[in-house]
């Protein structure tokens, strides 16, 4: 918005400083709109993947990289729980691991106290990409929520997750 802070409130959009910007005008009362606004901003992190993430012999996929991320930190970790933890479709889910298993990088097995479960495990050949991805997603961090100090980026995320944990499943 051209370097003005605006602000929102369930009214509408106000400008602080001397004039608002087209964008701001346009917005009207979808600037008060929580789920409005929490998408324009996943937008934001979305728009430059392709640019951010190039390929590295696989095109990771948003969705492939925390999926990624929660195997790293839940060796064993199950299908059915990935899905449920990052709401995605199970077609959606069982996809993106094949393709990340086909690379290499995830090994599933059966879980032997239920073997209806499949269990996930990250291969060896996925820690330099992990390492690559997390060292990327701080950055892009840093750029896009470099309009807030870090304490507001600290609350901006405590509300996410407080609205993620307890707001309706799907």
């Amino acid at each position: 918005m051209e370097g003005r802070v605006v602000s929102a409130t369930p009214d509408g959009v106000e400008a602080e400083g001397k004039a608002m910007s087209d964008q701001a005008m346009r917005l009207g009362r979808l600037g008060g709109v929580a789920g409005f606004l929490a998408r324009r901003v996943s937008n934001v992190f979305v728009a430059t993947w392709e640019k951010d993430f190039p390929s590295f012999g696989i095109q990771v996929t948003p969705v492939q990289a925390g999926i990624l991320i929660l195997i790293d930190e839940n060796p064993g970790i199950t299908q059915a729980e990935v899905a449920q933890i990052l709401a995605v479709e199970g077609p959606t889910l069982v996809q993106s691991i094949a393709k990340l298993a086909d690379a290499g990088l995830v090994s599933k097995s059966r879980r032997p106290e239920d073997r209806r479960a499949l269990a996930l495990e990250l291969n060896d050949s996925a820690r330099p990409l992990l390492e690559d991805i997390g060292q990327r997603l701080r950055k892009r961090e840093q750029l896009v929520l470099a309009p807030l100090s870090p304490e507001e980026r600290k609350t901006l995320i405590g509300l996410l997750q407080r609205v993620m944990l307890n707001g309706p499943s799907r």
